[in-house]
């Protein structure tokens, strides 16, 4: 085909005809249904896009995707409702008041009537029923589909000694919990026991990589997985994978935990106190990527002496000359993390 493509959002690229001649001087005389110049046929708007208000006429500039507009978001055509870029769907991807019906799985929702499904859980349009403390539909990365929790995650809703188990319900906790202290794998609900810490077994659901004993969640399951052999995804960019204990795990980033004195485990820096770091001088967006647990200035700062050398909020742990860490930074132990009572818990570990 040659002139005008009947394509509403991209100008295609064409040959010319053959034998058209010049079609860009004054007075040329166009290729056939091409583009004119001075004197040639004129590019016409028109396409058969339901979800897109065409001009009439010639085409703005001889530029064909000017012709076309997206229609309003939810105006119907034959599959179903328009979207913000002129495609045809059968759901809303919209969340907003004027959305009152048929919104896709994943987008918010008070009410089922107005998910496409009829299922809304977790505020969340879903793609099945998904009741219960161990089951969700608002997981960061599976949004709008029912996804289990991983086994021995304790979830609010799983009453005194329970946690979740494979089946996606509160069972009795005879062995530890994901993100508890552990010496080995038999003291874990999952069997895996890294860093001193229960994590998640392979093929477990996951949002962090260091949820996983291998560091490994895959961005497109989200689910761990191992770095070599079956059902094995690549390391994150940067990170190489090494034998940790006869398995097969990527080596994980500054601010990161990792086994004490052992700096192979680490993409980039040292182990130091159970964190990957960058010494002294280094670039760094963090306090945890620090060897001394300070970040001042886009740069790892020195040991610290007294209190003011530390971020706000934080103090100096003179005995080791670090600062200590603020809520939300990623720990091992509780000694690390800044506050009147401060707690290293939860699952991945963090300063609370």
């Amino acid at each position: 085909m040659y002139g005008c493509a009947i394509q509403p959002f991209f100008q295609p690229e064409l040959d010319p005809p053959p034998n058209s001649g010049t079609s860009s001087g004054v007075g040329g005389t166009a290729g056939t249904g091409g583009n004119a110049g001075a004197g040639g046929a004129p590019c016409e708007c028109g396409d058969d896009n339901e979800c897109t208000d065409d001009l009439t006429g010639e085409c703005p500039d001889g530029v064909q995707q000017a012709c076309y507009t997206p229609s309003a978001i939810g105006t119907t055509c034959a599959a179903g409702y328009c979207d913000g870029s002129g495609q045809c769907i059968d759901c809303l991807a919209c969340s907003d008041p004027e959305c009152t019906a048929d919104r896709c799985n994943g987008e918010l929702c008070d009410k089922p009537n107005l998910c496409k499904s009829g299922i809304c859980q977790n505020d969340t349009c879903c793609n099945e029923e998904c009741a219960g403390p161990c089951k969700a539909c608002d997981r960061q990365g599976t949004e709008g589909t029912c996804t289990r929790m991983p086994v021995g995650l304790e979830v609010e809703g799983c009453s005194g000694s329970t946690a979740c188990s494979s089946a996606g319900e509160c069972v009795t906790r005879v062995f530890s919990p994901l993100g508890k202290a552990c010496t080995s794998s038999d003291n874990c609900m999952s069997n895996v026991c890294k860093i001193e810490t229960c994590r998640s077994n392979v093929f477990e659901p996951c949002i962090d990589h260091i949820e996983c004993g291998t560091n490994l969640c895959d961005p497109l399951t989200k689910t761990c997985r191992p770095c070599e052999g079956a059902g094995s995804v690549p390391c994150p960019t940067g990170a190489q994978c090494i034998d940790v204990d006869g398995t097969k795990t990527c080596q994980v980033f500054p601010g990161q935990p990792a086994d004490n004195g052992k700096n192979e485990q680490c993409a980039q820096g040292i182990v130091s106190r159970f964190l990957c770091v960058l010494p002294e001088g280094s670039t760094c967006t963090d306090h945890s990527e620090c060897e001394w647990r300070n970040c001042k200035g886009g740069h790892c700062a020195p040991k610290c002496t007294q209190n003011s050398h530390c971020t706000a909020g934080t103090t100096c742990d003179t005995k080791w000359g670090m600062c200590t860490l603020p809520k939300g930074s990623y720990c091992h132990e509780t000694s690390l993390c800044a506050g009147m009572s401060p707690v290293c818990a939860g699952f991945p570990r963090k300063c609370t």
